[in-house]
């Protein structure tokens, strides 16, 4: 199991610069997130729980779980794109 901020990290780093997440929300098995260029969204990419696989997701195969993740399950990603604590 991988944990919020690692799926947010591994994200970041697959994606090309140019591109920017923007929010997010958890489902049962994955962390969802949703990227920007600035102009344009992109669709959802999704981080696995169990193996931190990167793909995509698709709110309509769900739509009452896509609907109670993002009203009662929302990731702070500001939070997330802090640097880490230095021990």
């Amino acid at each position: 199991m991988i944990t919020v901020t690692m799926a947010y990290r591994k994200l970041k780093n697959k994606l090309p610069n140019n591109l920017k997440i923007i929010d997010g929300f958890e489902i049962n098995d994955a962390f969802i997130f949703s990227v920007t260029n600035g102009e344009n969204e992109y669709p959802f990419y999704s981080v696995s729980k169990r193996d931190g696989s990167i793909g995509g997701y698709n709110p309509m195969q769900n739509i009452p779980e896509y609907m109670n993740a993002i009203k009662n399950r929302a990731i702070d990603i500001e939070s997330l794109d802090k640097p880490l604590p230095i021990k």
